[in-house]
Parts: structure tokens; C-alpha cells; sequence
């Protein structure tokens, strides 16, 4: 019984993480995915520079769908680790 609960929960993160990812995505719908998975508001991305490493981005948002606010983050794509950067 153990094992079979084992594998349901093995095979239904995999598929979550496979959820995330949709193929076709831009660069930068995938990136606001992650900053909005990450808990935070990112309604559309106005600019994405390359930070201290390959993988982490600074990455500048709209915060609101009315076009109010201003979000800045460092994104680092290995590990999937969004931080607010003020």
C-alpha cells in the first residue's frame, strides 16, 4: 500500500512540474510563470538583463493588470528561486 502511494505522489509531481512548463511558452511568459508561482505579482515582464551568474536574471515587471507598480526581481533559472529585489 505504501508503495503504491509512494508512486502516486512520485508520479503527480512529475506531472506538476511537467504543468508548469507548457511548451511554446516565450522566455518571458515562462519567467513571469515562475515569479507568479513564486507568490509574487508580475502582470507583464518590460525588461530581462542577464545578472551575476549565466542562470539568475534581473528581471523588471508591471506589477498590476491596470498598469500600476513596479517590480523588480533576481530570477535564478536552475534552481527555480525568485527574490523581490528593491
Amino acid at each position: 500500500m505504501f508503495r503504491l502511494l509512494g508512486a502516486v505522489a512520485l508520479f503527480g509531481a512529475a506531472f506538476a512540474a511537467n504543468a508548469f512548463t507548457p511548451e511554446g511558452m516565450s522566455d518571458t511568459d515562462q519567467t513571469a510563470l515562475q515569479i507568479n508561482s513564486s507568490g509574487f505579482i508580475c502582470s507583464e515582464i518590460v525588461s530581462m538583463n542577464q545578472g551575476l551568474s549565466d542562470t539568475v536574471w534581473n528581471v523588471r515587471c508591471i506589477e498590476f493588470h491596470d498598469g500600476s507598480g513596479r517590480a523588480h526581481f533576481a530570477v535564478d533559472t536552475s534552481s527555480g528561486m525568485v527574490m523581490r529585489t528593491y
